[in-house]
């Protein structure tokens, strides 16, 4: 009898244990780690592309699913929490910009011309994506009074520190490296006008130096385990506010 692969991985799965400790030391070596802070004045430019699945409109209830693809360029205001973006997106053929936003944790605004114009659509569809940006997250996680440590589990193959707060959907947790302090996923649960609770993962890899600071090369949103965003970035810079 042939064991699956999986499921010896399952068994062998070290089991998350309680943990307790200082959730802002912790959350701060994430800043220090990543260089949030060591920006300065500066604001943080992004350009990438950014790959989505489209199960939800394909032609069939199977792979292969068709996929949006687009350019997107963004800066992050490490002092206001404040990113602006730009995009367009392709996909079966046809091909048409998506408006340009400026948004927070709490708002999110359509920009048109020298008007902005408040958007709860939008902020609903940003509230999806603003973790992609690790600083974005952080930055967010910096602003809540409910973070705590709750247990260490282990992730991608090396035990994590867990931590907690209160999102603005409900519980969320972030996986931190205690050694290196970097952060490594956000977890949590998102509710869905269709398929109900979704099981969303925000994983950062391929970490890069960037003058004094790092930053993820890929960011990706893994929905019930499956890639739902994968973010690459072509090009990262720190330029004056």
């Amino acid at each position: 009898m042939t064991i699956p692969f999986a499921f010896i991985m399952l068994l062998g799965a070290a089991p998350c244990t309680p943990a307790s400790g200082d959730a802002q030391s912790v959350l701060q070596s994430a800043v220090a780690a990543t260089g949030l802070r060591a920006a300065g004045a500066r604001v943080l430019h992004l350009k990438g592309f950014d790959v989505i699945s489209q199960d939800f409109q394909s032609d069939r209830m199977y792979p292969p699913f068709l996929s949006s693809v687009g350019p997107f360029e963004a800066w992050f205001s490490p002092a206001s929490g404040v990113e602006r973006t730009s995009s367009r997106t392709a996909v079966a053929g046809n091909s048409y910009p998506r408006p340009t936003s400026i948004a927070s944790a709490t708002a999110s605004y359509v920009v048109r011309d020298t008007a902005l114009v408040p958007s709860e659509q939008l902020h609903a569809s940003l509230y999806a994506t603003r973790p992609l940006n690790v600083w974005a997250m952080l930055d967010d996680w910096l602003a809540s009074a409910t973070v705590r440590v709750v247990e260490r589990c282990e992730y991608r193959d090396y035990p994590r520190i867990v931590l907690s707060r209160a999102g603005p959907r409900g519980e969320e947790r972030l996986f931190v490296d205690e050694r290196t302090g970097i952060p490594l996923k956000l977890d949590r649960t998102e509710p869905h006008y269709l398929w109900g609770q979704l099981h969303v993962e925000y994983v950062y890899s391929s970490w890069q130096r960037l003058d004094n600071v790092l930053l993820p090369g890929v960011s990706f949103r893994v929905v019930d385990d499956r890639t739902n965003i994968e973010r690459t970035f072509e090009s990262t810079s720190l330029v004056p506010a």
